[in-house]
């Protein structure tokens, strides 16, 4: 089968974003060009449109209930969400570790340790 090889950038999938300026729109196409042909660009589209709140509210339906401790990580995330929700309201792309260091500390400032420790253990589940 004949063809002309493809490059990084051609065989990844089409990005898009939305710029005030033609320049800057440019200058974020040639990054990530360039990142699709050294093979390490990293599709954030997804994580842009996806919220913390969407994450916490699907792994409630689909994950929580097949736990052992399920009904008790579905009370901490329900009051995570109830509690927090301007840090739900960002996107994965958008959450920065001061995001929950944030939390960290005005947590302490009601409960122990140990339970800040559960809580935030529930965010770094991979299930």
């Amino acid at each position: 089968m004949a063809g002309r090889p493809r490059s990084g950038a051609e065989a990844s999938p089409i990005q898009s974003k939305t710029f005030e300026s033609r320049k800057a729109a440019e200058d974020w196409g040639k990054v990530i060009e360039a990142e699709m042909i050294r093979g390490v660009h990293v599709d954030r589209s997804k994580a842009e449109r996806t919220t913390l709140n969407q994450v916490i509210e699907s792994y409630i339906q689909r994950v929580a209930p097949t736990h052992k401790g399920g009904e008790a990580e579905i009370l901490r995330l329900r009051r995570f969400l109830r509690e927090e929700p301007s840090l739900c309201s960002y996107s994965l792309a958008n959450l920065k570790t001061h995001h929950f260091e944030d939390f960290m500390h005005r947590r302490l400032e009601e409960v122990s340790p140990d339970t800040v420790k559960r809580e935030l253990g529930l965010t770094a589940q991979r299930d």
